[in-house]
């Protein structure tokens, strides 16, 4: 289960609000979201009260990773830490109802971006930001915070570029992958999307790597939990 606080008050000086996991303080918000930092995790509380969390590694210049369509934060970019991490302190946060964030029915792009923005702020030091796929929206996310101070989009997801035909076959994967995931079968429903953009030797590697593993996610946040305490 996800640590709670066990006490939460306000600071009359400062007009903090701190929270207290197991009497250590280590929730803190002045006039915005309420966002927990360690050294394994960092966890925002979005405006509609979403915990939105990631898995930090290495120490120096903040950067931001974020995920693609399918997947989760460690799952994406673990391939490249090692080549950062003595540099640069690597932020993977998940999207909501993914990973180490909680869920919610809310999962429009503006709303998915405003989790991101509010991630981003409470970092508090100036962050590059690196998106995959459709992590491309890390553009709409640098529109709206004054904290990113440099952008990479790798392969961005641009449906104003694909042509009819594409479109047609993106719009029946995701009509299946719906169908699937209503009857609770999200491996399938996942290699359904999959089947849109990849060949099967592709979709064979991403099964391979644990993108058609429903489970993980929450064996990484069952995982990264214990470590928070």
């Amino acid at each position: 289960m996800r640590s709670r606080p066990t006490w939460l008050g306000r600071c009359e000086k400062t007009h903090r609000v701190v929270a207290f996991f197991d009497s250590v303080p280590c929730i803190i918000r002045v006039d915005g979201p309420i966002h927990v930092s360690n050294r394994h995790t960092h966890f925002v509380t979005t405006t509609d009260g979403v915990e939105i969390g990631g898995s930090v590694h290495g120490q120096g210049r903040p950067l931001v990773f974020l995920p693609g369509g399918v997947g989760d934060g460690d799952l994406d970019w673990e391939g490249l830490l090692p080549h950062l991490t003595d540099r640069f302190t690597c932020y993977l946060p998940s999207l909501r109802g993914r990973g180490l964030s909680g869920d919610h029915p809310d999962l429009r792009l503006d709303r998915l971006v405003d989790d991101l923005v509010a991630y981003v702020d409470s970092i508090g030091k100036p962050t590059g930001l690196v998106g995959w796929s459709a992590g491309g929206m890390v553009l709409l996310v640098a529109a709206r915070s004054d904290a990113v101070d440099a952008v990479a989009a790798v392969e961005p997801t641009m449906f104003s570029l694909m042509g009819d035909q594409e479109r047609v076959a993106l719009g029946e994967a995701v009509t299946r992958m719906r169908d699937l995931a209503a009857e609770d079968n999200m491996t399938e429903a996942a290699r359904a999307f999959f089947g849109f953009p990849f060949s099967e030797e592709e979709i064979a590697a991403a099964d391979e790597a644990g993108y058609l593993r429903p489970r993980a996610a929450t064996s990484r946040r069952c995982s990264t939990n214990s470590r928070r305490r």
